[in-house]
């Protein structure tokens, strides 16, 4: 096939996630231990219930090493709390960051 304007190329799939490094997993680590879930779902019994069964057949050498993909239930107040606590960082940074640059023009100025 030639590449003229108007034809169409094939789309790729999805794309299929690597495996994470170092700090990717730290980072999930963290807010795995900052989770605090105060009432259990349906979703996390079946994963415990699935979970004490894997235990109970034994594991071995590999299965000790794979990651566990954990699920976390936030509530959207919690959620909307993060975001807002996010975005006041961000507005501070960037008010620190002008100020910066504003004192930086008279010195340079100067």
């Amino acid at each position: 096939m030639s590449s003229s304007p108007g034809s169409i190329s094939p789309k790729r799939g999805p794309k299929t996630p690597n495996k994470m490094n170092r700090s990717q997993l730290r980072a999930m680590e963290v807010r795995a231990a900052e989770t605090v879930i105060s009432h259990p779902t349906s979703v996390d019994a079946a994963a415990a219930a699935m979970h004490t069964g894997a235990a109970a057949a034994g594991s071995t050498a590999g299965s000790r090493k794979r990651l566990v993909t954990r699920t976390t239930v936030l509530t959207r107040e919690r959620e909307l709390a993060y975001i807002r606590a996010d975005l006041h960082r961000m507005i501070i940074t960037a008010g620190a960051l002008l100020l910066f640059m504003i004192v930086l023009l008279f010195i340079v100025e100067n």
